[in-house]
C-alpha cells in the first residue's frame, strides 16, 4: 500500500479500493479506541456560480461544529469537492489537525456536476476505512455531509438510472458490518429555484438520506449557525452510539 507523510508527520496510506479510492492516516498512528469518520462532499460545479460564499461558509460551519464537539478528539475528517469529477482535498485525518480557514477559496465554480460519483465515493471510502478500523479492533461509525444544487450530469455514474447506485452505496455502508452507524445529510443549494428544489427533493428521497434536507439559502449568520447546530446534533447522535452497537437517532431539520 503506497504511503506518504503529511505536514504533521503522520503517515498517510493510499487505498485503491472501490470505484474511486481514498487516502487516510495509517492505523498505526491511531490511539483512540474508536472513531467517527466524517466526510464532507461539496459541489463546485459551474451551476453553483453565485453560491460559492454560502457553500464555503456551510463547509466551514460543518467543520467548526465537528471541532466543537466533546468527542472531537476521536473524529477524523475527509473532504471532497466535485465538479466534472471528484477531487480529494484531503483524506481521513484527525480533526484536531484541521483549521476551517484552510478551505477558503476551495469552491471556485467550474465544470459540470459529478454528484452521484461524490456520494458513492464518500460512502465507499467510509465503508472500507471503517471495516479496516473494526478489523483492527477499533470501534467506528460515520457521517456523510453533501452540499450541492443536485444537478448531476457528469462522472462515472452520471445518468438518472445510476441513482439507485447511490442508495445502494448508502445501504451497503450501513448493513455490511463496516460501520456501527452511518448518518447521511444533504445540504441543498439554490432551493429558491423551483426546478432545483424539485430535483433536490427527488434526489434526497431516492438516495435515502437519513435526515431531513437542510436548505442553504444564504450566508447570513443565523443560517450558518442553524446548519452548524444541526451538524453538531447529528454528530452527537452518531458519536454517542459509538461502541454501543446501537444505531444513531434520526434527526429532523
Amino acid at each position: 500500500m503506497p504511503k506518504f507523510v503529511d505536514d504533521d508527520n503522520a503517515t498517510i496510506d493510499q487505498h485503491k479500493v472501490g470505484h474511486f479510492g481514498f487516502t487516510a492516516v495509517s492505523l498505526d498512528d491511531l490511539e483512540s479506541s474508536g472513531y467517527t469518520l466524517a466526510t464532507i462532499a461539496c459541489d463546485r460545479s459551474g451551476s453553483t456560480q453565485g453560491f460559492q460564499k454560502p457553500m464555503e461558509e456551510a463547509l466551514k460551519a460543518s467543520v467548526a461544529a465537528l471541532l466543537r464537539h466533546p468527542n472531537s478528539e476521536s473524529m477524523m475528517l475527509r473532504v471532497l469537492t466535485f465538479d466534472t469529477e471528484c477531487a480529494e482535498l484531503h483524506g481521513f485525518i484527525p480533526l484536531a489537525d484541521i483549521e476551517p480557514m484552510r478551505y477558503n477559496g476551495s469552491l471556485e465554480p467550474r465544470g459540470m456536476t459529478a454528484l452521484f460519483d461524490a456520494c458513492i465515493n464518500g460512502a465507499e471510502a467510509a465503508s472500507e476505512y471503517g471495516k479496516q478500523l473494526i478489523q483492527d479492533r477499533f470501534n467506528a461509525n460515520g457521517i456523510l455531509i453533501v452540499i450541492t444544487d443536485g444537478m448531476n450530469n457528469s462522472g462515472r455514474f452520471f445518468q438518472n438510472r445510476d441513482l439507485p447506485q447511490v442508495a445502494k452505496a448508502f445501504q451497503d455502508t450501513q448493513r455490511n458490518e463496516c460501520l456501527e452507524s452511518f448518518a447521511t445529510i444533504l445540504i441543498g443549494v439554490n432551493l429558491q429555484d423551483s426546478h432545483v428544489k424539485t430535483i433536490l427533493e427527488d434526489f434526497h428521497r431516492q438516495a435515502g438520506f437519513s435526515t431531513d434536507m437542510i436548505a442553504l439559502m444564504d450566508a447570513q449568520p443565523d443560517t450558518i449557525a442553524k446548519i452548524g447546530a444541526f451538524i453538531s446534533s447529528s454528530v452527537s447522535s452518531t458519536s454517542t452510539a459509538l461502541g454501543t452497537g446501537a444505531p444513531s437517532q434520526s434527526l429532523t431539520w
